[in-house]
């Protein structure tokens, strides 16, 4: 609780006859009034945690917890974030004490460009495998070009591994 003062002024007429009888017989008295009144709580900011980068982050890393420095939030809003961007793989450099902007991050590509991989056709019960050649990279879930070694054919197909694709 905080004490406050409050000034109040008080007209006192001593002749309450004609409103031309206000004069010099009215008199100001100034009262002073002490009361407790209760603080009004105010509300906090809520400040999101920024997460920065620990260290130098090269394009193609995948981020670990030793990688990040958290500011600001509370506890379990950084751990919200922090479990938002570990395992995501960074897409360009990122500089130490530099705040990491999430779209900046992806899943980490399991399919390098020009790596040999396995490439599986599926119709039904009949799946197919051969070599092929990744003409994109990729993550789990993307749709990339690969060509067929043997017959050198260009196809679409979707990651589902680490160098494996599968087309229908």
């Amino acid at each position: 609780m905080k004490n406050i003062n409050i000034v109040v002024a008080v007209a006192l007429a001593t002749s309450i006859a004609s409103p031309s009888s206000y004069g010099a017989d009215n008199q100001l008295a100034a009262v002073s009034l002490q009361t407790d009144v209760e603080e009004v709580a105010k509300p906090t900011p809520v400040i999101a945690p920024i997460a920065k980068a620990a260290r130098h982050l090269r394009a193609g890393l995948v981020i670990h917890d030793s990688d990040l420095v958290f500011e600001g939030g509370s506890p379990s809003a950084v751990a919200t974030l922090k479990e938002l961007i570990t395992g995501k793989e960074i897409k360009r450099t990122i500089y130490a004490g530099t705040i990491i902007p999430l779209a900046e991050l992806g899943m980490p590509t399991v399919i390098k460009r020009n790596a040999i991989i396995t490439i599986e056709f599926v119709r039904g019960p009949l799946v197919i495998t051969t070599d092929g050649r990744a003409l994109d990279p990729g993550a789990v879930g993307d749709t990339v070009r690969v060509m067929n070694l043997n017959s050198k054919i260009t196809l679409s197909a979707v990651v589902v591994g680490a160098n494996k694709v599968v087309t229908r």
